[in-house]
């Protein structure tokens, strides 16, 4: 599954993340991943 997903700091310890387009479980996962790589 190619991620096209947008993980941008906005802020010390806060991002936004764009997964628009995709559903559920999807955002979920992409979040999960994003976190783990924090």
């Amino acid at each position: 599954m190619a991620e096209k997903v947008s993980l941008k700091p906005t802020g010390k310890g806060r991002y936004t993340m764009d997964a628009k387009g995709y559903t559920c479980p999807y955002p979920e996962l992409f979040a999960r991943r994003a976190l783990e790589k924090l």
